[in-house]
């Protein structure tokens, strides 16, 4: 049986529109669409309704140095994960580690 989902919300912010009152369609974890909250179809769909709450797209960090007490320079992979962990929490679904100054040994190695 393929799973179904109708994840819903006040606002749903795509990099073209805005939605209002209507859900991200979700099926076998890809989203295959979005549709007016009164056209979706409960037989069909399991919804997740947020009700007030917006849905954005993930948010890109280009530039970052570090979070959680952690520097990106020389970071080792348990590092690396704490820091895409708290990322994700926050809405960041990608990010690019960038250097601080140092010299020149430390920067490469």
């Amino acid at each position: 049986m393929i799973q179904k989902k109708a994840i819903c919300a006040e606002k749903i912010y795509t990099p073209f529109e805005l939605w209002n009152k209507s859900c991200v369609l979700v099926s076998e974890g890809k989203i295959v669409g979005i549709k007016e909250q009164k056209e979706v179809d409960s037989s069909e769909y399991d919804i997740v309704n947020f009700k007030k709450s917006i849905i954005v797209p993930g948010f890109i960090d280009i530039h970052t140095h570090g979070v959680v007490g952690h520097d990106s320079m020389g970071t080792d992979l348990k590092t690396f994960n704490t820091e895409s962990k708290f990322y994700a929490k926050h809405g960041v679904t990608s990010f690019v580690p960038t250097t601080m100054s140092q010299s020149k040994k430390d920067t490469i190695l």
